[in-house]
């Protein structure tokens, strides 16, 4: 028992050094919560790995990856290494390249096995969530351990590889948050740092209380009580774990110069809050799906399919549950149908869905989408029209 909580101890020392980088994207670096609320719910999980030979400062650009040309004028893409070791999961492989293609779709950058590439990831499972920040150079380590095996905690710790650290030490978080640290562990307060300007940059975009990269709003939490209360009373759920955020989406493209066309100022956060019934047996915990469509300047644009629930978090739709979720897309104007499905993959083959209710990310509009039936067996798909 000594021995463990001498581990314990040597794990959050490690783990607290500061790092500072003029030029880093906001969201830095933290432990991870005990709280189960955004993160993982022990104390040995790390979210974020330090050299004790580079525990102060990272200077100039080294951290990046390097952004290449496409030679057949695609603009710029940025292609990371990776090995995978022996000792990761399938379920681990799996949410690692689901989180793969969600970088690909929204980005430039490209993960791929290393051939003899000097510089690239060590991907295993280890001691919790953590990854360094930004690219160190020769092998590094990104570890993918107990409860880390779902795409929103692989997306996270791939944006610490890309450079990116926690959003809520921001320099200007006063504007948008209070800290309210009688409730946060005595031990824990350093991770709830306000950062200089000097220190860290926005990359001009604004506060992103929805950024995979928040903590939520009880990490560290000694009493049960908020830890982070928002200021504003419209803000959405601070932190999330489900996906990218729009910003999130447009720092990474900033960083990296990528090009126009990944790099569109019309992406929105859709806020999806899916309704499951009350009757014996009426939740799943399959993997769930949608795709929102609406009408713009005459056509028919969809947001294309993405799944909604925490990376394939097993507890998202029980029985009677009100789970809120994003699905990030280009505008789509007035929303005219969505289409929902799950995969069966579930431990019982049906789903009782009562509704999805979608607010419009520009004028707040509130659309309702009744559904009140069993998608199960070979009906598992449904396409619903807005009340």
């Amino acid at each position: 028992m000594a021995k463990f909580f001498t581990h314990v101890l040597f794990l959050f020392l490690l783990s607290c050094c500061i790092i500072t980088q003029a030029g880093l994207g906001y969201k830095l670096t933290g432990l991870l919560s005990e709280s189960n609320n955004n993160h993982l719910s022990t104390q040995q999980n790390r979210d974020v790995l330090v050299s004790r030979h580079k525990r102060a400062i990272i200077r100039g650009k080294s951290y990046r990856w390097t952004t290449l040309t496409d030679v057949r004028g695609q603009g710029n893409f940025v292609v990371i290494p990776y090995v995978i070791h022996s000792s990761l999961g399938s379920s681990a492989k799996q949410a690692l390249t689901e989180a793969f293609q969600e970088y690909k779709r929204y980005t430039c950058v490209r993960f791929v096995p290393r051939t003899s590439q000097e510089d690239y990831l060590k991907i295993f499972y280890g001691q919790g969530c953590y990854s360094p920040i930004g690219r160190q150079g020769g092998q590094q380590p990104l570890s993918l351990g107990n409860n880390c095996d779902v795409r929103g905690h692989v997306i996270h710790e791939l944006m610490h590889a890309l450079g990116f650290l926690h959003e809520q030490n921001r320099p200007d978080r006063e504007k948008y948050i209070k800290v309210l640290w009688d409730n946060i562990k005595s031990k824990m307060t350093s991770q709830f740092k306000r950062y200089a300007n000097d220190e860290v940059t926005s990359l001009g975009e604004s506060y992103d209380y929805s950024s995979i990269m928040h903590y939520g709003d009880k990490e560290f939490s000694r009493n049960g009580q908020q830890t982070i209360k928002s200021k504003v009373e419209s803000s959405p759920k601070i932190g999330q774990l489900n996906g990218f955020s729009a910003i999130d989406i447009k720092q990474i493209n900033k960083l990296y110069s990528c090009p126009k066309v990944a790099n569109r100022a019309d992406i929105y956060n859709y806020k999806v809050m899916v309704h499951t019934g009350k009757q014996l047996m009426a939740g799943t915990n399959a993997r769930v799906y949608i795709n929102l469509f609406g009408q713009s300047l005459g056509q028919l644009q969809s947001s294309s399919e993405s799944e909604v629930a925490t990376g394939g978090k097993k507890d998202d739709f029980e029985r009677g549950s009100v789970k809120t979720f994003l699905t990030v897309s280009p505008y789509l104007g007035t929303l005219k149908k969505l289409t929902i499905r799950h995969d069966q993959s579930g431990l019982f083959s049906g789903w009782f869905l009562v509704k999805v209710i979608v607010t419009d990310p520009k004028n707040g509009r509130i659309y309702t989408f009744p559904c009140n039936s069993w998608l199960e067996g070979s009906n598992t798909n449904r396409t619903l029209t807005p009340t």
